[in-house]
């Protein structure tokens, strides 16, 4: 085996694990200086109002971080075209942390081998995303499976961070590199996924 490429695919947490991880959405006080009927309703309204938006946006976001979050799918394949996938079939802890426990595998084993772990955006995203629901559930992986002190294994290859070239905070979406070399474009977003998985859409 030459390489393996690796991407994790993320859902939303259940709604109540969303919200108690976001404290900050608190709903408003009313402006007590306000006496007026009409005036007090309309304030608060407006405060209804935007504690519905900032939920909202929590939820939208939920995927995209590990406390909100939780990984639905960990994908490879290799050089030989094997496909291997961990998948969380039932959405709850055990499941979950069996698909954390598949990817651990895949990492120790590249790891052992010297053989690139590539994706994009590996460093930034995936990684430090399976490393936090890994800590969540008690599941045991090597740091220096990923880590060679404080950085990332030479064999941990993100191409995200090749694209920049050494330009620190360039960034390109996996969607425009696709089109930039003249390959076939990304198809569905990460949000789209989730959709996708939890409407039985798995094939």
């Amino acid at each position: 085996m030459k390489y393996i490429i690796l991407d994790i695919e993320t859902g939303p947490a259940p709604l109540d694990a969303i919200l108690a991880m976001a404290p900050e959405i608190e709903r408003g006080k009313p402006d007590s200086r306000l006496k007026d009927p009409e005036k007090v309703a309309a304030n608060m309204a407006a405060i209804e109002a935007r504690y519905e938006a900032d939920k909202r946006a929590v939820i939208e976001r939920a995927a995209l971080s590990a406390e909100t979050g939780l990984v639905l799918a960990v994908g490879t394949l290799d050089d030989e075209n094997y496909e291997g996938l961990y998948a969380n079939e039932t959405n709850d802890d055990a499941s979950e942390k069996a698909c954390l426990q598949g990817m651990a595998l895949v990492l120790k084993q590249a790891a052992i081998d010297n053989v690139p772990v590539i994706g994009h955006n590996i460093k930034g995203f995936d990684l430090p995303f399976f490393m936090r629901r890994c800590w969540r559930h008690g599941v045991r992986f090597n740091r220096n499976d990923i880590f060679d002190g404080r950085y990332f294994r030479r064999n941990i290859v993100d191409t995200m961070e090749t694209w920049a070239a050494g330009e620190y905070g360039r960034k390109m979406s996996l969607n425009n590199l696709a089109k930039y070399f003249g390959l076939p474009e990304k198809l569905g977003t990460g949000d789209q996924f989730a959709q996708w998985w939890n409407g039985g859409e798995r094939d």
